[in-house]
């Protein structure tokens, strides 16, 4: 009996020892481990095609709490950028319907992002907390045969006064998802 129980607790001293030697090791940590996991809260989005024209860009992020911001906003960029780009929905109607009543209860989060190819797609997957950050997943549809013409787009995210992150002044990053071949 006693040689059993050494053998026993042997084989289970060792079993931990055996995964490296078969080659069970663990994968290295990526950037983008968790992304899938990431639990996020979807927000009504609009979005407008507005080519950078000259001048500078405006941040990739941008929390827009009152009326008074986001005009402060439109007159900061809209020599840098053609805010009356008829191919998709045009910047002036998404702003203009944005009255002092909507920022009673409600911010816009607006996201620039520089696309590569005019024809990409972008969708907003929400908004979630990663550690000590926030994340907005952008999901982007890359078509099969892209046009190599480059664009920028705003997308405004209307998120109530009481998410998170505008509580805590939080620093928010865009995580891009990219799905090809639409």
């Amino acid at each position: 009996m006693k040689k059993r129980m050494a053998a026993l607790l042997a084989i289970l001293l060792l079993f931990p020892v055996m995964f490296p030697s078969c080659g069970l090791e663990a994968d290295d940590p990526s950037e983008t481990m968790g992304v899938a996991r990431l639990v996020t809260t979807d927000y009504p989005v609009k979005t407008a095609r507005t080519p950078h024209v000259t001048g500078s860009t405006a941040p990739e992020i941008s929390v827009i709490q009152t009326r008074a911001e986001l005009i402060r906003y439109v007159s900061v960029y809209e020599k840098c950028y053609d805010f009356l780009d008829e191919t998709a929905e045009m910047f002036y109607d998404i702003v203009s319907g944005y009255k002092e009543d909507y920022f009673a209860s409600q911010a816009l989060v607006i996201c620039v992002i520089h696309a590569p190819n005019s024809a990409n797609r972008y969708t907003s997957e929400g908004i979630g907390r990663s550690g000590d950050e926030y994340l907005l997943r952008v999901r982007v549809s890359v078509p099969a045969s892209p046009d190599r013409e480059e664009t920028d787009w705003h997308l405004f995210l209307e998120v109530p006064d009481s998410s998170p992150f505008l509580r805590d002044s939080a620093v928010i990053k865009v995580r891009y998802v990219e799905k090809k071949g639409y």
